[in-house]
């Protein structure tokens, strides 16, 4: 008999638990897209990259002052468009996607970029980034790790699809500098 009621307040003891976890991570993804919803009215765009103590880490798009705006860690870091050269996703230490300039606008990669570093599918991915090579002097390039972006799915955000966005903007910055 003594076991059964053990058992029993252990079950609710769980479930109470899950119950709140399940409440905090509703509450946590609701605060996340009231953020990204005030961010709209700075940023064209808004990528979240995760969340961590209270903060988002997100990329922004500005076509008005045609700026990239990175926040992660609690720090800010601008690119302007035009200084973009080039952009690659680093995974496990290999480009596996790049987009840049070449004379006259043209892009390096194609129409969609260019699967350099092909990868083993079952190979577990323990780096990824996004690398900007930038024509700045004193700060040639920007790295954002996407590993390191605080919690992702628990918040309701795909880091992959993201980071292929993200990919995609800068490709669509890149091919337009001229027009934005």
């Amino acid at each position: 008999m003594e076991t059964a009621i053990l058992l029993f307040m252990i079950s609710i003891m769980c479930f109470i638990g899950a119950w709140i976890s399940f409440k905090n991570q509703a509450n946590t993804i609701q605060s996340i897209n009231k953020v990204i919803d005030n961010l709209k009215n700075t940023y064209d765009k808004v990528i979240p990259l995760g969340y961590r103590n209270d903060e988002l880490s997100y990329v922004g798009f500005n076509n008005k002052t045609r700026c990239i705006t990175i926040k992660t860690k609690g720090t800010n870091n601008t690119i302007n468009y035009n200084d973009i050269v080039k952009v690659e996703l680093i995974e496990n230490g290999r480009t596996t996607m790049s987009i840049g300039n070449v004379i006259g606008g043209a892009v390096l990669a194609g129409g969609t970029g260019a699967i350099i570093g092909a990868m083993n599918k079952n190979e577990k991915i323990i780096s990824r980034k996004v690398k900007f090579s930038l024509d700045n002097f004193d700060n040639p390039s920007y790295e954002i790790n996407l590993l390191d972006t605080g919690k992702t799915a628990e918040c309701g955000i795909d880091i992959i699809a993201e980071a292929n966005k993200l990919m995609d903007t800068v490709k669509y910055i890149v091919d337009n500098k001229q027009k934005i």
